[in-house]
């Protein structure tokens, strides 16, 4: 155990403080791109500013339909033991710093019991998108 009396780091969190503005901003540097390497994931050629696909909407339409039922195969235990690995790894760095990650680590996550193929494309989708994000930083600021 390692203690910082300056205030500059809690739990593998980084804080940068600025007492005359009164902020912290929440930085967890290196975090991403650590895990993308544990993980092997190459960099996407196109930048993902989403961490999950949107599915449009259709205006005027009379019905609003629910999703299609998911026919791809279905995912090996490698895969879904890298799937358990991605959603843990990443599900510590999403609450800490990068809230915009919840809800598609959220999907992946009950998933990870039935998966297919679909998911793992997901996976792939939401790696793209840490690998170009990998530096969040989040600002609090006292009122």
């Amino acid at each position: 155990m390692k203690s910082d009396w300056t205030g500059g780091r809690y739990i593998g969190i980084h804080l940068k403080w600025d007492y005359k503005l009164r902020t912290v901003q929440l930085s967890m540097p290196g975090y991403v791109k650590k895990a993308l390497l544990q993980f092997q994931h190459a960099i996407p050629k196109q930048p993902h500013y989403a961490p999950s696909k949107c599915t449009p909407p259709t205006y005027g339409a009379k019905q609003q339909l629910t999703r299609k039922l998911d026919t791809t195969p279905e995912l090996s235990k490698k895969q879904v033991k890298l799937l358990q690995q991605v959603t843990g790894k990443f599900l510590y760095y999403a609450r800490a710093v990068d809230g915009t990650m919840l809800h598609a680590l959220n999907e992946l996550a009950s998933a990870t019991h039935k998966g297919t193929q679909k998911t793992a494309i997901a996976m792939n989708h939401f790696l793209n998108y840490c690998s170009t994000h990998p530096n969040t930083v989040l600002l609090y600021r006292a009122s």
